[in-house]
């Protein structure tokens, strides 16, 4: 019945033109900063969020959606699809993938009550933010194709498996207020320039560098891209920044002139990425066609 339908979170940082182009549904994931819980998205949109970030004493905490949220998509759905994929954040950083799997087995269960065939298959990025995305496009495209279930998944999975992220963070103080490292550490990292590099490989992150400035960030990260794709291979490229539209136009020249850009996806890093790695950050992921 229907074409197989496509669900994500929040975290996906999805513009709200892409996700109406493809008719992604979303699911808010949470963020809570003081006494004030926001829907990702819903009632909180990224500007907003990296003012309230800049001005805020309370370290902002993030967290996956509700029972509900899942649920009620899901039956929604149920209506018009007995096929749903609900692709998420990385199990290793969330309780997203976890709450998904389970209200998926629950809805399905409701469904058989009612006499209906509703399948839903839980899968797991690996990612986030423009990875995520990235993933979720590409199901989305497939799905709008008239492709199966087992189709679409042929096809995202070797992406999920081979897709590269590079992100770096422009103000380690964001680090120390998500609790990632200490005080001192914050500051003699502001202090010396250094702009940590982090990579995203199947679910797992890494520091793979901490240079100085901005321009040796890039630089760093040009290189890393350089050690596992061989020069004029061709790829999708998805770029990321909070707030901070000056990197992208900075690294994104210095990409495409040595790999076939095939396509390339912008977005602004969403609140739960942003809210550890803070404004000015930025990065990219990039998987071969």
């Amino acid at each position: 019945m229907g074409q197989v339908k496509v669900v994500t979170d929040t975290t996906c940082d999805l513009p709200k033109e892409v996700l109406e182009r493809y008719d992604i549904k979303l699911v808010p994931t949470f963020i809570t900063i003081g006494d004030n819980v926001y829907r990702d998205t819903f009632d909180l949109e990224v500007e907003a969020f990296y003012e309230l970030l800049k001005t805020s004493a309370d370290r902002p905490v993030s967290g996956p959606p509700g029972r509900k949220d899942f649920s009620d998509i899901y039956t929604t759905l149920s209506s018009t699809t007995d096929s749903i994929l609900s692709i998420h954040i990385s199990q290793t950083w969330s309780q997203t993938m976890k709450l998904a799997e389970n209200m998926a087995r629950f809805s399905m269960n409701a469904a058989k009550k009612q006499g209906k065939n509703l399948d839903i298959t839980v899968v797991d990025s690996k990612s986030t933010c423009i990875g995520l995305g990235s993933i979720v496009i590409e199901a989305a495209r497939q799905a709008e194709a008239g492709k199966s279930k087992d189709e679409i998944l042929a096809h995202i999975t070797p992406i999920i498996e081979n897709m590269k992220s590079l992100f770096m963070v422009d103000d380690m103080s964001y680090l120390e207020k998500s609790g990632r490292i200490g005080k001192a550490g914050a500051m003699i990292g502001n202090l010396l320039r250094v702009k940590p590099i982090f990579t995203i490989e199947g679910g797992e992150t890494n520091v793979k560098g901490r240079p100085m400035g901005a321009g040796g960030a890039f630089d760093k990260m040009i290189e890393l891209m350089g050690e596992v794709l061989p020069y004029g291979s061709s790829i999708k490229l998805g770029i990321a920044h909070a707030m901070s539209p000056d990197k992208v136009e900075a690294v994104k020249p210095q990409i495409e002139a040595k790999y076939n850009c095939v396509e390339i996806y912008e977005t602004l890093v969403g609140t739960s990425v942003g809210a550890t790695m803070g404004p000015g950050s930025f990065g990219f992921v990039y998987y071969t066609v």
